[in-house]
């Protein structure tokens, strides 16, 4: 039997790359017997607004928590290994504070010289070109990125599945741009969602591609950034990895954190809101956050 818990702290929209509205999440969460949930679009607080506007006309006894799910790239070059790449989670910060914009407007720069970049290797390489209202939809987008240019190659038929469309292009063509467009370093993340007054989450760990002892130490220096929790409950994660991830968060004096990263059934269909497999998961970062906002 499916079970749930009563929050979820890792959720997107379709400000950024989700199926579904703000609206429609609250609505659902609502109708799985959740009470707390925060919405975590990649790179855009448009979903967290929206959620304050619409609950300021709409009450609602369900606990929202405004995040974001930033893209960085990782500084220090021990810790690098397969993957240089990182999400970080940002909860509870002032949405209004001046720096947010800018950077999330740099990221949508980045991600902008990434795709074109990517285009021109996709054409010049492989021979494929996609119209070009095709190609103006996706950078219309408040966030865009390689699964936007997988879709299309699903679409028009040079593969059968999202898996094929990296494995066969997108891996080869973000490997020769990688390291030709600007970057915006986990420190510069981490410190901007603390001077807005907010706490800072690692997101799903795995996806580093560390191994384990190597992700501990990244961890330690994450935290001596400023980082507050580690995503230790996540889909991609099994049980004797999420153990381990909560032991450090007690040994490092860290908040635990989860949620179902979820998508919709079309973008992740394995990804279900509010589901886990694990009775027993206590998570301590959003009972922190509502916690201080009593005081």
């Amino acid at each position: 039997m499916t079970k749930y818990i009563d929050t979820d702290m890792h959720i997107h929209t379709t400000a950024s790359d989700g199926e579904y509205s703000p609206e429609y999440i609250h609505d659902k969460i609502k109708m799985l017997g959740l009470n707390t949930f925060a919405i975590t679009d990649h790179d855009t607080i448009k979903g967290a607004k929206e959620m304050v506007d619409y609950l300021e006309n709409n009450p609602s006894m369900l606990n929202f928590i405004p995040g974001i799910e930033l893209t960085a790239s990782v500084k220090p070059k021990r810790f690098k290994a397969q993957k240089n790449r990182l999400h970080i989670l940002g909860y509870e910060f002032d949405l209004d504070y001046p720096a947010i914009m800018p950077i999330v407007a740099k990221r949508k720069e980045i991600d902008y010289l990434s795709i074109s970049r990517q285009l021109r290797i996709l054409k010049k390489q492989y021979k494929i070109e996609f119209p070009k209202e095709d190609i103006k939809q996706i950078y219309q987008k408040n966030n865009f990125g390689r699964n936007d240019i997988a879709r299309l190659l699903l679409m028009y038929g040079y593969v059968k599945s999202r898996n094929e469309a990296f494995d066969k292009y997108l891996i080869n063509t973000h490997e020769q741009v990688r390291e030709t467009i600007p970057k915006i370093y986990d420190e510069e993340v981490i410190a901007l969602i603390k001077e807005a007054g907010g706490y800072v989450s690692l997101a799903h760990p795995i996806s580093l591609r560390l191994d384990l002892d190597t992700l501990k130490e990244y961890i330690k220096y994450l935290k001596s950034l400023g980082m507050d929790s580690i995503e230790v409950y996540h889909p991609h994660h099994n049980h004797e990895f999420s153990k381990a991830l909560k032991r450090l968060a007690h040994d490092e004096d860290m908040l635990i954190s989860g949620g179902s990263d979820y998508h919709g059934p079309h973008v992740k269909p394995k990804l279900h809101l509010g589901v886990h497999q694990n009775k027993n998961k206590v998570l301590t970062l959003n009972k922190h956050i509502l916690e201080n906002r009593k005081k």
